[in-house]
């Protein structure tokens, strides 16, 4: 367990009152920085830094993660979220060097068993706590990725047409999409895992939007590569049952990545069914705008963030729960509009600097709860989930999608 005076250095953000109704979800975000926050360079393109022995880091993640659960669960909570990339590190560098420490993902069939992986750990530290766990994201090897059957479509053939190797390059280029290989061992994945606090997998979900810088180190996933579960049941300690969904960061930018999620319900008539609360892992900072943006607005990228988390709680009548990492703030101690940025900065001159807003959103409610900076924080949030039913029946969204079905 950790050191009570441990837990009294975690910055505690909102609170949980009084004892909560059979119908309370309780949810706590972890906005923490990534493992390899020490080693990261000023600016994002340096793929050298970090390169050296990560392994303190991760074994630093792991312990910072067991503080928060345990925090977590003495204030009360059910769940908690921790950010994209927090146990692998958020530097290209530290995503390559996946394969040179990791057997593909297919050679741990049952990676909760087995005490050396990390997954174990993180089961071990759901039920020492007792409380799920949403262990952020990690980027995985693995030879299972299969592309789509329209990846092809890009291509050109006949006379004059460039070579079939350029042809495959064009397609990643456009698409963000690596086409599979006779070598394809060396793919890289990006995973989130839902550990309940049994120490059970409860789902995983591999990302399938990403990010335009991602695409030259990851691939997406799939669902005939990576399937896994629209939705998935979870109960909380007071045997309260949900249904949950999981998507990662840049999914929360694309409405039909949501869409997804509902399917159709047993009833003819009625509303499609769909997820009660969405766990959104995310890795988003204030200069992902680039220079273009910034320009035109120091904080858009906070602005996004808030208006796309309330949107796809409406679009999906659910609750939305985004963790983002927490990072650096701007250089020495200024605000944003204390950077400088003239006709000659480019992106790869900007510097990483965290932007926070890790939230939680529901219906009728709008924010529930929000870290308004980007330094680390553990945010606590609660919800009466009656809610959602009377959100469902106000607002017909399920209704009227199923109708275009």
């Amino acid at each position: 367990m950790s050191d009570p005076s441990e837990m009294s250095n975690v910055r505690i953000l909102g609170d949980f009152r009084g004892d909560p109704s059979p119908s309370t979800l309780r949810l706590a975000l972890a906005q923490v920085l990534p493992s390899d926050a020490e080693s990261r360079p000023s600016a994002p393109d340096q793929s050298t830094a970090g390169k050296e022995d990560d392994s303190d880091g991760a074994e630093l993640a792991m312990q910072k993660l067991r503080l928060y659960a345990q925090t977590a669960a003495s204030q009360g909570a059910d769940v908690i979220c921790f950010p994209e990339y927090f146990l692998t590190g958020a530097m290209h560098s530290s995503w390559k060097a996946v394969r040179e420490r990791q057997e593909p993902v297919a050679a741990h069939p049952n990676p909760e068993e087995d005490e050396s992986h990390w997954l174990a750990q993180v089961a071990a530290i759901a039920r020492e706590s007792d409380i799920d766990i949403v262990a952020g994201t990690v980027v995985e090897l693995g030879a299972h990725h299969i592309p789509h059957r329209k990846d092809a479509q890009h291509k050109t053939g006949g006379p004059g047409s460039a070579s079939k190797e350029s042809s495959d390059s064009a397609v990643a280029s456009k698409t963000g999409l690596r086409l599979r290989t006779k070598d394809s061992s060396d793919l890289l994945f990006n995973t989130a895992y839902y550990i309940t606090r049994k120490g059970e997998i409860a789902a995983k979900y591999t990302k399938r939007n990403l990010w335009h810088p991602e695409r030259s180190v990851l691939s997406p996933g799939h669902p005939s590569s990576h399937p896994s579960p629209r939705l998935f049941n979870i109960e909380t300690r007071r045997g309260l049952r949900l249904k949950a969904s999981m998507l990662i960061c840049w999914d929360l930018a694309m409405p039909e990545a949501f869409r997804e999620l509902l399917q159709p319900s047993d009833s003819r008539d009625g509303p499609l069914d769909g997820p009660d609360v969405v766990f959104v892992p995310t890795c988003w900072y204030a200069t992902d705008a680039g220079v273009k943006g910034l320009r035109w607005n120091r904080a858009g990228e906070a602005a996004v963030l808030d208006s796309l988390s309330m949107a796809r709680a409406l679009e999906t009548e659910s609750i939305i729960a985004m963790c983002n990492i927490a990072g650096p703030n701007w250089p020495n101690g200024g605000d944003a509009h204390s950077f400088q940025i003239n006709d000659n900065t480019k992106d790869e001159d900007l510097p990483i600097v965290g932007v926070g807003h890790s939230s939680v959103h529901a219906p009728f409610l709008g924010c529930v709860g929000k870290v308004e900076d980007g330094n680390e924080a553990l945010l606590l949030a609660e919800i009466d989930t009656k809610l959602l039913a009377d959100a469902r029946d106000t607002y017909r969204v399920r209704y009227d999608l199923a109708d275009a079905v």
